[in-house]
């Protein structure tokens, strides 16, 4: 399933400018398979300023954007497996856990993962 929907993927327009991801979770041990998968991004405005995690992108070129299916959502959608370098970070404490609040990225064709 992930790799037609990869390939479906592939048929969408590429969108080239920057992205962001607002991340709010509820259970810490999401975030450990959240990074697997496939990663949504907004191309408009910060979509949720509650979200205790807030990735940018810069020069985005390898997103596929799907907006054209939801043009409310502003979608930017990345397959499985895309590589980012992280630029730079702010850590935030949220409770008593420590997590990094702005992440400020750029993608990669070969390097070190998003988190």
């Amino acid at each position: 399933m992930v790799d037609r929907l990869n390939e479906t993927l592939n048929k969408m327009p590429k969108y080239n400018d920057n992205l962001q991801r607002s991340v709010y979770f509820k259970f810490e041990k999401v975030v450990e398979k959240y990074v697997k998968r496939f990663l949504s991004t907004t191309k408009g405005q910060v979509y949720n300023e509650d979200g205790q995690v807030q990735i940018y992108i810069q020069n985005a070129y390898n997103g596929r954007d799907i907006s054209s299916v939801n043009a409310q959502e502003q979608e930017v959608l990345y397959k499985t497996n895309q590589r980012f370098k992280v630029l730079n970070k702010e850590r935030l404490m949220i409770n008593i856990i420590s997590c990094w609040r702005n992440i400020m990225s750029e993608e990669l064709k070969k390097g070190i993962p998003l988190f």
